[in-house]
């Protein structure tokens, strides 16, 4: 778990040859410009990062939760709760890919107060891959793009999921009430089918006896 970071929380900085997997991993209440960057720091094309299972929840962030700067994202199965950043809860620029399914976008927001955004960003020289049964719901941005938003023309893809399968997956949807139980009763004391009544003995009264006269 990633959490309570100042500054960027990971940044995955290799090369195009460079390969992460990060799986059921969780991101909490980080700051800096971003919990998870994705960018090679000499300009050139940047590696493969793949988020399996995880969550990132109560992050607050100057730019994105994931920043994705010429690499390629691969999202599964993975939760955004209760973030916030000012250009979207992912973004990817500089000829970056993002390909995502089963993932779930619920509560995120934030505002760059410098136009139109989305709560996935793609500027004009990046590419989306794959939008697979993602889902978002309560997600607050600039303009009225709530899902995938283009940046360059400004066009926005809804999120293609009805339901957030992550979520149904891991939590029940019915919670089983478990009826109570009780400790044993102490052992009764066992009583006599009857009870004997003590009778009192006969005491024989003293006779007295005569002087003679």
């Amino acid at each position: 778990r990633f959490e309570s970071a100042f500054r960027t929380a990971v940044i995955a900085g290799g090369d195009v040859d460079g390969d992460v997997t990060f799986d059921d991993c969780g991101w909490e209440g980080n700051g800096g410009d971003a919990s998870l960057i994705i960018s090679e720091p000499l300009g050139g094309q940047g590696m493969t990062v793949n988020v399996i299972g995880c969550s990132f929840d109560r992050n607050a962030n100057i730019d994105s939760i994931i920043q994705n700067i010429r690499g390629t994202l691969i999202l599964r199965r993975t939760i955004f709760s209760n973030n916030t950043a000012k250009y979207g809860t992912v973004s990817v620029s500089n000829g970056g890919s993002i390909s995502f399914a089963n993932t779930c976008f619920v509560g995120n927001g934030g505002s760059s107060g410098i136009g139109p955004s989305g709560t996935a960003v793609i500027d004009g020289n990046s590419i989306l891959a794959l939008n697979d049964r993602n889902y978002g719901e309560e997600n607050t941005v600039d303009g009225s793009c709530r899902d995938i938003f283009f940046s360059s023309s400004g066009e926005c893809e809804v999120f293609s999921g009805t339901e957030c399968i992550e979520t149904s997956t891991v939590m029940p949807t019915t919670i089983e009430t478990l009826s109570p139980t009780f400790a044993p009763l102490e052992p009764s004391t066992p009583f006599p089918s009857s009870n004997p009544t003590a009778k009192p003995s006969r005491q024989k009264t003293p006779q007295p006896t005569s002087s003679p006269v």
